[in-house]
């Protein structure tokens, strides 16, 4: 019993040793102090000494995100709850600042099916998180339907003046009726309409002044709550062949991420801005890579995508470095927007992450009164125009068969007007998958057509040797031609009927977006006639020809 009794004294004793070398003490309390540097107030807490404290209410601070608490100022090391307390502490609160950024790009005037859903999804979450959201837009948003075309894309500017974009990125289609059209929305006159953000395309050199062009800008800076955010915008390398030669004929994209680089240092060096963002109407590999790859003070936080029509999303890790720069295409015409989500530390003072995603906008995603209310009042206004009907669909209509009728109404156009047309080309991009199929015994309206045909191209005419139209109608690709009077037996060509001569003079019709492109022989032809007649203008002229004499179009 008595080796019982000193077995249990001494197991005492080891126990208080053991306490009295891990607090350093006898027992007693100690302090846990909570420092929120600038959040929400936390109580200290008293505990005794060998126990842990309990995880306290997390702090809030406005704009801010809590990320734990820390044993040192620094905020080097994340404090354990579990360790014991064997002195008074001070535990300090980490913050970042979690940036969203929502994205759009080729809308294409798609204000009747998606300005609605659109705006009530960004405003909705702007709302939420006000000081912490940015909106920017990576091009081609104002033309593309005859609702915005009538007013040369105003009224989608002014939908996006209401959802309150950031900064827009030129695109190839904002040079369709003169770029200069465009620009004037952006001078600073109130009479001929106004965006309340700036056009940005730092690689678009004018070359009448060898300099950016009047009205546009390189890069925008945005401030929320204290943070500095710089957006820079581009224009894809080589997308002038995507322009009709006449509209860019003025104007040269350079090499962008050069200038890039210059400017993403410039605004962290002598602009003080915390985050860069590259809005790139461009979604190349290549240049994504290179921008992503960026360093130091050149470094670019999020690059935005458009042009391609695709939706895609991701990162790329910056060599050298932890960080992956986030990406984000969101696909076009509004059914998806994107959304890049940047987490900013302000005691590193850099993006530490960042992941991007894109939400498909639906029917039933909430709408905002006020962007409703415009798009009601337009459509209204507009009704007259586009609603109607003039005339009613023989046959199924797809995009290739679309461009073959708009050829053969083209040689009928030319005919009536100039005498003679053996054969007209269009490329096959200029018929918009959005308004295909077309289904037989389907009513057409005038806005089916303009949805069809959005641009402004006219019918030029030339006068071109039968070898060189061989070689057009064997090219294949996207040039599509008038196929009413053309017969194809094997290599063998026959126009009206008769065999192809080589050496024989035609008169070939095209839309002046082919015409006038040097890699297309027709501006070497001779006697060229320019019509100044819009192809859609012919388009709607045939179709209600036909409904004239009780025929089905197409």
């Amino acid at each position: 019993m008595r080796k019982i009794r000193l077995f249990f004294i001494n197991s005492i004793l080891l126990f208080m040793l053991v306490c009295l070398i891990s607090c350093g003490g006898t027992s007693k309390t100690y302090t846990v102090s909570f420092d929120s540097d600038g959040g929400s107030n936390i109580n200290n807490v008293v505990v005794e000494e060998g126990n842990s404290v309990q995880i306290p209410n997390t702090p809030t601070k406005n704009d801010y995100s809590f990320m734990g608490w820390y044993m040192d100022k620094e905020l080097t090391t994340l404090y354990d709850f579990n360790t014991k307390v064997c002195n008074d502490i001070t535990l300090y609160a980490k913050w970042v600042r979690k940036i969203v950024i929502y994205t759009v790009n080729d809308f294409h005037g798609n204000i009747e099916n998606r300005a609605r859903q659109v705006a009530g999804y960004i405003m909705n979450n702007k709302d939420i998180n006000f000081n912490n959201t940015v909106v920017i837009s990576a091009g081609d948003m104002l033309q593309g339907t005859g609702i915005s075309n009538l007013n040369y894309g105003l009224d989608v500017i002014n939908i996006m003046n209401i959802i309150g974009f950031d900064a827009m990125t030129v695109g190839n289609h904002e040079f369709d009726w003169s770029l200069d059209t465009v620009l004037n929305y952006f001078d600073g006159n109130e009479e001929n309409g106004e965006a309340n953000f700036p056009l940005l395309g730092c690689n678009v050199i004018d070359k009448r002044t060898n300099s950016l062009p009047i009205n546009m800008k390189g890069y925008n800076i945005v401030e929320r709550n204290g943070l500095k955010i710089g957006i820079i915008g581009y224009i894809g390398l080589g997308l002038e062949s995507s322009i009709a030669t006449k509209m860019v004929e003025d104007y040269e994209f350079v090499s962008p991420v050069p200038i890039i680089r210059n400017l993403s240092e410039k605004l962290r060096t002598e602009e003080n801005v915390d985050i860069v963002i590259a809005c790139g109407h461009d979604a190349s590999d290549q240049t994504n890579s290179e921008i992503a790859n960026l360093s130091n003070n050149s470094r670019v936080d999020a690059i935005i995508n458009g042009h391609t029509h695709v939706k895609s999303n991701g990162t790329i890790m910056r060599s050298g470095d932890d960080y992956a720069v986030p990406y984000v295409q969101a696909d076009d015409s509004g059914e998806y927007v994107g959304k890049i989500e940047l987490t900013f530390d302000p005691k590193l003072n850099k993006v530490v992450d960042g992941k991007a995603t894109n939400t498909k906008i639906t029917d039933k995603s909430a709408i905002n009164p006020e962007v409703d209310a415009y798009v009601d009042k337009l459509v209204e206004e507009t009704a007259p125009i586009f609603n109607r009907v003039i005339g009613i669909s023989g046959k199924d209509l797809n995009q290739g068969s679309a461009a073959e009728w708009t050829c053969n109404v083209m040689v009928e156009y030319v005919k009536k007007e100039y005498g003679s047309c053996d054969i007209a080309f269009t490329n096959i991009g200029g018929m918009r998958m959005q308004a295909l199929p077309i289904n037989v015994n389907e009513e057409i309206t005038v806005g089916r057509i303009y949805q069809l045909m959005p641009f402004d191209n006219t019918v030029k005419v030339v006068t071109l040797r039968g070898k060189v139209i061989r070689n057009l109608i064997t090219l294949g690709g996207e040039l599509k031609y008038s196929t009413q009077n053309i017969t194809l037996e094997g290599n063998t060509i026959y126009i009206n009927g008769v065999l192809l001569d080589d050496e024989a003079t035609y008169r070939v019709a095209a839309v002046d977006y082919v015409f006038d492109k040097d890699t297309y022989p027709f501006l070497k032809g001779s006697d060229i006639i320019s019509t100044g007649k819009l192809i859609r203008d012919v388009m709607i002229e045939a179709i209600e020809e036909s409904t004239s004499k009780n025929e089905k179009c197409f």
